[in-house]
């Protein structure tokens, strides 16, 4: 499959790169690999991509991580609140980026059971389906966020996002 390459640099607001940057840069060093996933992929696709205009309700930024355990997934978290600029919420799939933005961090891959489940290894037993994550990942679009350095980002495609939703 051929994929294409949706240029977004100089598009997408400056802490928003700066936040994907940093995402980015932690995710790699763990060998880690994630999607844009969620109204946030949406309006970096359609918006910024092919300039259909959307309606954005929340300021959010979701992510979908491919791990093959709890400790990777661990790992990313406190990798991203050991750099300062993230902080954990009392969610387990939730941090703050220090400009406000919340970034929901949903794994997906290793953690889940044959029909995409899992509970949420926290007191509170949080039943989570990403039934559907896998193939959307496999089939996601790459946008370039910034040049002179790349960063290539992964995005959930349209079709993608769909399958996701109704799923959900």
């Amino acid at each position: 499959m051929i994929k294409s390459l949706l240029d977004l640099s100089k598009k997408i607001d400056p802490d928003t790169v700066a936040i994907l940057d940093e995402i980015s840069r932690i995710a790699l060093s763990l060998g880690i690999q994630f999607y844009v996933v969620g109204a946030s992929a949406r309006d970096f696709v359609l918006y910024y991509g092919y300039g259909i205009p959307t309606i954005r309700a929340t300021s959010d930024i979701d992510l979908g991580i491919q791990v093959v355990s709890w400790d990777q997934f661990n790992n990313l978290k406190n990798g991203l609140v050991e750099t300062g600029e993230f902080h954990d919420t009392n969610q387990p799939q939730r941090i703050v980026h220090e400009s406000g933005v919340p970034i929901d961090i949903i794994p997906f891959g290793g953690v889940a059971d044959e029909s995409g489940s899992y509970i949420w290894p926290t007191d509170r037993g949080f039943e989570m389906n990403v039934l559907g994550f896998d193939e959307a990942f496999d089939h996601s679009l790459t946008g370039r966020f910034r040049r002179d350095p790349n960063l290539d980002i992964r995005l959930v495609s349209p079709t993608g996002l769909a399958i996701l939703k109704i799923i959900a």
